[in-house]
């Protein structure tokens, strides 16, 4: 029996399984892509129309290494990968390749589409009701004002910038950045061996995680391992233009806005940033 599916479904019934089947999609496409985003969930949220010949391959509640474990197997390699910084402390999810070859391997998967995660039964019924539910959502904002906040809510947004701010004003430990930042130079020459041009770019952030002592530690990092005068850096802008939901993800509005303002760097002949 052949089933046709609405292709505004979305089958991911979690945000692992919404990643295993992102990796999927980039994995066995049949045609190449010109470029690559790698990032964590920050990233993720790019509105990558915006963003023509480029594929998202950043992951949720994951790290760029995810992305470049990928990048380092692929046999038709992008032309040009740009890696999302904000989060390059956060390590490799060590299931998540397993899971992707699990339990049949790469070849198999890419020319028998029904072993893939988007087509597995409880994918598709959950996508059916996902979609459904979506509509009536999107229907019902449509007929509804937004409503403020509540004093519950304004508290817990509160605190949870609170504990971002109080993670970012403690340094990374020298042996970690040491660590993380020799295994991403590997990568990367792996990538260059293979004709890739690397470049970096960094999410805004809410404007008071902008400028504390961690992510400065990371900025100083990778222009010690990466130079800027043999990498291209994407500056970061103003902080204060952009709204998060949380201190770190940006919302619908802005994530548009980074977008294009990725885009406009990306199209833009001198682009990279110099010291």
């Amino acid at each position: 029996m052949i089933v046709f599916i609405n292709p505004w479904w979305n089958t991911a019934q979690n945000q692992w399984h919404q990643n295993l089947m992102k990796a999927q999609e980039f994995i066995y496409r049949d045609t190449p892509v010109k470029r690559v985003i790698l990032g964590s969930s920050l990233s993720a949220l790019l509105i990558m129309d915006s963003l023509p010949d480029t594929k998202n391959l950043a992951f949720s509640g994951q790290s760029i290494f995810d992305g470049l474990e990928i990048l380092t197997q692929m046999e038709r390699p992008p032309k040009e990968v740009y890696i999302e910084t904000n989060m390059v402390m956060r390590g490799k999810n060590k299931y998540f390749a397993e899971a992707l070859s699990s339990p049949f391997p790469f070849p198999i998967k890419k020319h028998l589409p029904s072993l893939q995660e988007k087509n597995q039964p409880l994918a598709v019924l959950g996508g059916v009701v996902t979609w459904q539910c979506t509509y009536k959502i999107i229907h019902l904002f449509k007929t509804q004002t937004t409503q403020p906040l509540t004093q519950q809510q304004v508290a817990l947004k509160e605190a949870t910038l609170s504990y971002f701010i109080s993670q970012n004003s403690q340094l990374p430990k020298p042996e970690q950045i040491t660590r993380v930042f020799t295994t991403l130079k590997r990568l990367v020459r792996e990538l260059e061996a293979k004709g890739i041009t690397i470049s970096f770019f960094e999410m805004p952030v809410h404007p008071e995680l902008c400028d504390l002592p961690c992510p400065n530690a990371i900025r100083e990092a990778f222009s010690a391992y990466f130079p800027p005068s043999e990498y291209a850096y994407i500056p970061l802008p103003d902080c204060q233009e952009y709204t998060t939901s949380d201190g770190y993800h940006l919302i619908h509005e802005s994530s548009f806005r980074y977008a294009l303002y990725l885009k406009q760097h990306i199209q833009t002949a001198n682009w990279a940033y110099k010291e």
